[in-house]
């Protein structure tokens, strides 16, 4: 068996999406399913744009893991976050006009009644 320490190395230390999309195809190609899976688990830790832990992380990792999967199913990029949420400034606001909620509201701790 092959010693991937130090490719598992270099997508631990990596934040460039391309080039984990790369490991993932290189492994993919040579039947490498924990490269693969290093590669995947490393991409959804870099792309959302929110803080690491945090309940916004947590649900673009979601929808970008989703997103990954029907890239790779079709094919070609799909972008779900455009369906979903649209993200202004600092305001989060649903697909149905009229209804936008602040992340503070969101991410706040709930206030007793």
């Amino acid at each position: 068996m092959a010693d991937y320490s130090r490719v598992l190395e270099a997508i631990a230390t990596s934040k460039d999406p391309k080039k984990l999309r790369r490991f993932q195809e290189n492994a993919r190609e040579k039947g490498v399913p924990e490269i693969v899976e290093a590669a995947f688990r490393r991409l959804l830790e870099i792309l959302p744009d929110e803080v690491p832990g945090s309940v916004e992380h947590d649900f673009w990792k979601t929808i970008h893991a989703f997103e990954e999967i029907l890239r790779e199913e079709r094919g070609k990029t799909v972008r779900l976050s455009r369906a979903l949420l649209r993200k202004v400034g600092n305001v989060r606001s649903s697909p149905f006009p009229g209804r936008n909620y602040p992340t503070g509201s969101v991410t706040g701790m709930p206030s007793a009644v």
